[in-house]
């Protein structure tokens, strides 16, 4: 394969580590005018005391800038910001990770003795210095209290202390170095097990170690960039659009989408020396474009925003913000300096690369030792086709549960003993559930099965090898089905002596914030009971990305057998922006779908009227009502809008309402509405009749799927229609009437109501009475004491609406058959409560009203005739006619097949047939 320089992809990494600076100089900035006047760090900060980790970590930031060029912040010269720092931290307090921190710093510019930072000194000062970068003290417990990757802590500080020209035992450091290397080359995948006790705790710091362990490299050998290749080929399995590249278990959220980036930038930095890396270099130029992008949102006035409405592990709350941070910026800042060091140095091979977010998927073996492991399957109608994770690892807590993760849909509480999506059983007063590594796991591309011989007591993050337990077995499989996923548990409890009685089983399924779910119950042991928790605002019900506000509770009752069973399915609601939301149309449409969880409606952020309170990204479809109110009769606007949804395919639903817009301007709006029957993936008609003359007037594309899916009536819209005849006509100022015909409804060019009111003035019939509140400035109103009120057209609230039709026993719908209407509000109104329609030969109202039409002609002789043999015997059959279309003209039914028409737009389907929903 042939490699070469692509002059594109260098300058975007270049405009990335500019990005990154930006980034890091702007919240710096904002931080210290804010928080820390004069580079003084507070002795408090929100009410907890401030460690000196907030210093060790602000120098290195600072020495990071130094790195990068940057002369000065906030007026103060970069060196100066650092002395000014480190004057005033408390030594005896410092220690580990901040001791090489402040080693590191201050070495950039030469050891103790020679360096131009801390010359001035006085010997107490320098002494506190040397105090702060020693952590020897701690080398003692390393075996009794300290995680094993604390030796690689520990050995960074013995070389930093090194770099300053203080005189370090070698044995001390050869120890570190030999317990570091022991512990990386431990598992033959050199991928790291975090855990104390081996139970196989796969998590960040399987990556993130590698990072960490880069000043150490010389002193590794082979074995750093063959486990950097390791930590690569994960990440390319696991990474995500939101940027984040473990998904699962602590320090995710915002520390993970920083660890995109640092790897990115080791990876595509370091790819010259050890291509072994990654084969695909630019799918790593897209993650941390990807990533740069989304850390923008884990910062807002010069802090991070990772501990507001959001949870971190306890050991990052918000005592420690400003330390967090200030270590994501010292992260970004380290980044930008390793990428735009040697941009000029990245290749890149023309081919290799896959599409960006999509591991293979399966079953993904995790490391050697215990059998962690990773499923994946990726969402075909998610961007990017990201995918949707489940881990199988080591630790019982929250975050370390085989639960699916996907962030802004699947995701779980924090740092907790709540577990979700596998079943929780209380015993003992205590909390158990299938978790930890299981005993096997078969995973196949669409689903994937668990089985565990025991059930582990939850919320430990560092396990024993034999925890308390309840003894017994369950089994779990997952399957995905389209946007669903599905999980079939089973489970049978230890029996007999010892056995501990079950006070409570339940399974948890939280919902991400904003992203309704859909939880069904399948095949499940009696007495399973669904119900939706409201947990918003409640702090354990928060995950690193954010709220999780309702659960999903899957309750059993206590069984009599110890053998049961629970089975769901989870499908998330489809977002549909929608540019009729809040219309009366759009929520009666949308209402069934919210109700039942299965689709929202959103409001259209785009075009001159589009709202600012939705993003684009938070949209799976795009339901076009009226092209005219997206972007008025500006075609370059509906041209921009048509290629932004094009380009971020989101695919667009069309519900043809009109053939062209009331003004009759075709030669503005027909180009508008032909540009966007070139764009729908799918069209919903009203009428078959409507699909004809549509597809008669405009092109459509050959892969537009069209459907005809029945308009609604609107019974429920207007309860005031439901009033008493007689209380109606009072309220109205009416007289009592044996026969009433109303015109309701905005005047139209293709309604003739001066016609039909000439038909009655020359009408024999003196039953009838007409109340006419559709007058527009040209219509004639006949001098006939039968037309009981003619008053011109305004919008009118829906209680005196309903009072109209409840006066009424009949709609006239005076149509012109031959004109450019495709449908008219007022037949949901015949229909919705039961009126019979005096309608006009138009092919629509015939299709759609059936027998609750009373024929009338279309012309004044025609509509003459009709009147005089019209009798209430006609108008009674008609109104029962159209009640008995109202199940078939209901809502619920229309919103059923527009969720068919939703689901066929996000499966992207080339279906050339135009086989109608609804016929």
């Amino acid at each position: 394969m042939t490699e070469h320089r692509d002059t594109d992809l260098a300058s975007a990494l270049t405009h990335t580590a500019d990005g990154l600076e930006a980034l890091v100089m702007d919240t710096l900035g904002e931080l210290v005018q804010r928080h820390l006047p004069q580079w003084r760090v507070p002795g408090f900060f929100a009410g907890h005391p401030v460690e000196p980790d907030v210093a060790a970590d602000l120098a290195f930031t600072l020495a990071h800038l130094h790195d990068l060029g940057v002369d000065d912040v906030c007026g103060t010269s970069v060196p100066g910001a650092i002395e000014t720092v480190l004057s005033g931290i408390d030594g005896t307090r410092t220690h580990s990770f901040f001791s090489y921190r402040v080693a590191e710093s201050v070495a950039r510019f030469g050891p103790l003795g020679h360096n131009s930072l801390v010359d001035g000194w006085s010997r107490p000062q320098l002494r506190n210095l040397e105090v702060a970068v020693d952590s020897t003290d701690w080398a003692e417990i390393l075996d009794e209290h300290l995680p094993r990757n604390y030796a690689a802590v520990l050995a960074r500080c013995e070389t930093a202390r090194r770099s300053l020209g203080i005189d370090t035992p070698q044995d001390l450091l050869d120890d570190l170095v030999a317990r570091t290397r022991s512990m990386l080359g431990h598992d033959g995948s050199l991928r790291l097990d975090d855990s104390t006790n081996g139970v196989g705790r796969v998590d960040i710091y399987t990556v993130d170690v590698w990072l960490f362990t880069e000043p150490l490299a010389p002193l590794l050998g082979d074995l750093w960039p063959r486990g950097v290749a390791a930590a690569t080929s994960l990440l390319e399995q696991t990474g995500t659009p939101r940027g984040a590249a473990v998904l699962w278990g602590r320090s995710t959220g915002a520390l993970a989408c920083a660890l995109t980036i640092e790897m990115a930038a080791l990876v595509l930095a370091g790819r010259s020396e050890h291509p072994e890396w990654t084969a695909a270099p630019v799918q790593w130029v897209r993650r941390l474009q990807q990533a740069t992008e989304e850390m923008s949102g884990w910062i807002d006035g010069g802090l991070t925003t990772a501990h507001r409405n959001r949870n971190t592990y306890g050991y990052r709350g918000p005592f420690r913000r400003l330390q967090m941070t200030l270590d994501l910026l010292g992260k970004l800042a380290w980044s930008a300096h390793r990428i735009r060091s040697a941009t000029g140095e990245i290749v890149f091979s023309p081919t290799g690369d896959r599409p960006l977010n999509r591991p293979d998927r399966g079953l993904i073996r995790l490391i050697s030792g215990p059998r962690a492991s990773l499923w994946t399957d990726h969402d075909p109608h998610a961007p990017d086709g990201e995918a949707v994770l489940i881990p199988f690892v080591g630790a019982t807590r929250s975050d370390y549960i085989a639960a699916p993760r996907r962030p802004g849909l699947y995701e779980v509480p924090v740092d907790s003993e709540i577990a979700c999506w596998v079943p929780t059983v209380a015993a003992r007063h205590r909390t158990f559930a299938p978790s930890g590594v299981p005993d096997t796991v078969d995973g196949a591309h669409d689903r994937v099965v668990a089985h565990w011989s025991r059930l582990d007591v939850l919320g430990e993050l560092d396990p024993e090898r034999d925890p308390d337990h309840l003894r017994g077995a369950a089994q779990i499989t997952y399957s995905c089905s389209g946007r669903s996923i599905e999980a079939a548990i089973e489970v049978e409890l230890g029996d007999g002596p010892g056995s501990a009685p079950i006070d409570g089983i339940v399974v948890n399924v939280p919902e991400a914030l904003d992203r309704p779910l859909r939880v069904e119950l399948l095949d499940s042991s009696p007495g399973a009971a669904l119900s939706i928790v409201e947990t918003d605002g409640i702090d354990e019900w928060r995950s690193f990305w954010g709220e999780l506000p309702r659960v999903h509770q899957i309750d059993l009752d206590r069984p009599t057998s110890r053998t049961f069973s629970i089975g769901y399915r989870v499908t998330p609601a489809i977002r549909v922006v929608s540019t009729a939301h809040s219309h009366h149309y759009d929520e009666c449409l949308y209402g069934p779908l919210e109700r039942q969880r299965l689709a929202v409606s959103l409001p259209n952020p785009l075009g001159p009227l589009g709202s600012g309170s939705v993003d684009l990204d938070d949209a799976d479809v795009f339901h076009l009502h009226w092209p005219e109110w997206l972007a008025l009769d500006d075609i370059e606007a509906h041209r921009e809008i048509a290629g932004e949804l094009a380009a971020r395919g989101i695919p667009v639903v069309w519900t043809a309402h009109n053939l062209t817009p009331h003004d009759k301007r075709p030669d503005v709006h027909e180009p508008i509405y032909q540009l966007w029957a070139r764009h729908a993936d799918a069209v919903i008609h009203h009428s078959a009749y409507g699909q004809r003359r549509m597809r008669e007037r405009y092109a459509f594309s050959a892969d537009t799927r069209h459907f005809v899916v029945p308009h609604g009536h609107f019974g429920e819209l207007y309860p005031a229609a439901g009033t008493d005849r007689t209380e109606a006509e009072h309220r109205l100022g009416l007289g009592p009437a044996a026969l009433r015909v109303g015109i309701l409804g905005a005047p139209r060019e293709e309604r003739d109501v001066s016609g039909f009111l000439e038909a009655v003035s020359r009408s024999t019939n003196s039953g009838i009475r007409v109340c006419c509140w559709s007058l527009d400035e040209h219509d004639h109103v006949p001098d006939d004491p039968r037309i009981e009120l003619a008053e011109g057209y305004r919008m009118v609230d829906a209680d005196t609406y309903g009072l109209r039709l409840a006066a009424c026993d009949a709609l006239a719908l005076p149509f012109d058959p031959d004109g450019e209407m495709l449908a008219t509000g007022v037949a949901a109104d015949v229909i919705g409560h039961r009126k019979a329609a005096l309608a006009s030969p138009w092919e629509y109202l015939r299709e759609v009203l059936g027998d609750a039409v009373v024929p009338i002609g279309a012309t004044i002789a025609e509509m003459t005739a009709a009147l005089d043999r019209l009798d209430p015997g006609d108008v009674s059959a008609a109104g029962a006619a159209a009640d008995e279309l109202r199940q078939a003209q209901s809502w619920d039914r229309s919103a059923a097949l527009t969720l068919e028409v939703l689901e066929f737009a996000l499966a992207q389907e080339n279906v050339e047939s135009t086989e109608d929903v609804g016929q």
